[in-house]
């Protein structure tokens, strides 16, 4: 079972994702920026990331950030739970590598789509590397049968 993080610091908008995602996935949940990065840094890393972009401390945006700078944190894609902030928060968060945003209050059945979306394109992205890995040992194999 894939792993989602959820991280808002607005306890009904948690438990309202991880009741619409928790039959299908494992949940993980964090009330603030800071609380997810140390999770992130101790615990197995999820399959995706659904976080409020306002939050008091580090937002969202500055979670993202810390993220897209971190090797082994960085491919984890994340898509930004959004109330009305406006376009320019946006264009900030698709700037720094965000995903996608989904509007508050969460419509489940988008929800659902687009995170199977992402997760999808995620699988797919790590098959392309495992290929790309294959085909480098291979190519190595025949240079030395071959040179």
């Amino acid at each position: 079972m894939e792993k989602i993080m959820i991280v808002d610091d607005d306890i009904t908008n948690l438990a309202i994702a991880k009741a619409i995602l928790e039959p299908d996935y494992e949940i993980v949940t964090a009330q603030s920026g800071v609380q997810a990065l140390g999770y992130l840094e101790k615990g197995s890393l999820p399959a995706l990331i659904l976080m409020d972009v306002i939050m008091p401390g580090l937002s969202g945006i500055d979670v993202l950030k810390v993220l897209k700078r971190t090797p082994h944190l960085n491919e984890i894609p994340v898509l930004f739970l959004s109330g009305m902030e406006g376009i320019d928060v946006e264009l900030e968060g698709f700037k720094n590598g965000a995903e996608d945003f989904l509007e508050k209050p969460l419509n489940a059945e988008l929800l659902k789509i687009k995170i199977a979306h992402y997760l999808r394109i995620q699988r797919l992205k790590q098959e392309n590397q495992r290929l790309f890995s294959r085909l480098v040992r291979i190519k190595a194999q025949l240079i030395s049968i071959v040179g």
